[in-house]
């Protein structure tokens, strides 16, 4: 099998002690701790920082693929893409490539299609006095968001006793015993699915938000590119998100917006934002040059 260029640097950084994780979806790079400044380690991140597209879809399938293989068996419904295709109801055949069995009404037999994980819907019920409380990131993500339809869907769900979820990257809707026979909840489901897309994306940000404030402060890398063409490596300070999960990057003194799925965070092994408690405001400690987390090479370099 030929290896990519991902595999290799992927490998370096495994040899090296570095470890890529997806942490609320995400990508932080841990170092190995006491060897943060080892010159070898800058170069492994910089390959996988320049990587940022293939590494993130590596990691994010392969935490489906981990998920999809538990849920073999289970109730679908699935909507192709396109605008006005209907709902089609299955099971899950193959997590490999997430091979799906529907009922199409067209045809008089189950057909298999492939689908894709943000076309899918798994609906189950909630066990025996589990029924969840109202989930306080949909509600924070929905008061704030400039378009919140999909936040007043997933509100309108919560009051008939659904909970939606981003289950490992695939859409989990709990039923309280008995409602998928309810029309209204019907309703609600059947709207879930034929926006679907639009649903993970919302929940995923649900997710990523409230990590990635955790991070304000501290170094991130990402690549640009700039006035001559070339992709530059940057490196800046996290200073500050919006609803929308764009972040505000300090570098050499000029303010960046980048999406926080473009980023990738270093952190040293064992160290976690969430335990730490800043000595000084983010905006405070960028401007002094103290950043929380990782140490600091230049701002800007050249892709090799």
């Amino acid at each position: 099998m030929n290896r990519s260029k991902l595999d290799d640097a992927l490998q370096r950084a495994e040899d090296l002690g570095l470890r890529v994780e997806l942490d609320s979806w995400l990508l932080v790079a841990k170092l190995p701790a006491n060897n943060e400044e080892n010159a070898s380690l800058h170069g492994a991140l910089e390959d996988l920082a320049s990587l940022i597209g293939p590494l993130r879809h590596r990691f994010e399938a392969r935490t489906i693929a981990a998920r999809a293989k538990e849920l073999v068996g289970s109730r679908i419904l699935f909507v192709e893409s396109g605008v006005g295709n209907p709902i089609l109801r299955g099971t899950l055949q193959d997590p490999n490539g997430l091979i799906v069995s529907v009922n199409n009404p067209e045809f008089r037999r189950p057909i298999s299609v492939q689908a894709g994980a943000d076309a899918l819907v798994f609906p189950s019920h909630h066990e025996a006095g589990s029924a969840p409380g109202p989930d306080r990131a949909i509600e924070r993500m929905r008061l704030n968001k400039n378009e919140n339809e999909i936040g007043d869907l997933l509100s309108r769900g919560e009051e008939l006793g659904l909970r939606v979820s981003l289950d490992s990257g695939l859409l989990a809707v709990k039923l309280p015993a008995g409602g998928e026979e309810k029309a209204h909840v019907q309703e609600v489901i059947e709207k879930l699915a034929s926006r679907v897309r639009e649903v993970r994306r919302f929940l995923k940000e649900c997710v990523i938000l409230p990590r990635a404030e955790q991070f304000i402060g501290w170094k991130v890398m990402f690549v640009e590119k700039l006035q001559d063409d070339e992709l530059y490596m940057l490196e800046g300070t996290l200073l500050s998100l919006n609803f929308n999960c764009v972040a505000s990057i300090e570098v050499g003194g000029d303010a960046r917006s980048v999406s926080v799925e473009n980023l990738l965070i270093p952190m040293i092994e064992l160290q976690d934002p969430a335990a730490e408690k800043p000595t000084a405001p983010a905006a405070e400690s960028a401007r002094s040059g103290r950043s929380r987390g990782w140490f600091s090479w230049a701002n800007r370099w050249k892709i090799r």
